[in-house]
């Protein structure tokens, strides 16, 4: 799976990319999860009304780009290995 910032260049290049390889970006995700071996992404609706979960089929690879303030820093692992 490739991930990108939603971003304004990588909203240029990021579909070009899933297209070159025949498949979708899934954008402005703000979640996911493991279900029965899959990856389950969650994105928003009608101006954040409503959160979709959208699970990609077929092979990969996958492309997803990663709405802003989605992940909370702290929460990340690599930040457990700073001194």
């Amino acid at each position: 799976m490739s991930c990108f910032p939603t971003r304004t260049r990588s909203g240029i290049f990021a579909p070009k990319l899933a297209t070159r390889f025949n498949q979708v970006l899934v954008s402005d995700v703000i979640d996911f999860r493991a279900t029965d071996g899959s990856v389950v992404m969650v994105r928003q609706l009608f101006q954040g009304k409503l959160n979709a979960d959208v699970k990609f089929g077929g092979e990969g690879p996958y492309f997803a780009s990663i709405q802003a303030g989605a992940f909370r820093a702290e929460n990340a692992g690599w930040r457990q290995n700073l001194p």
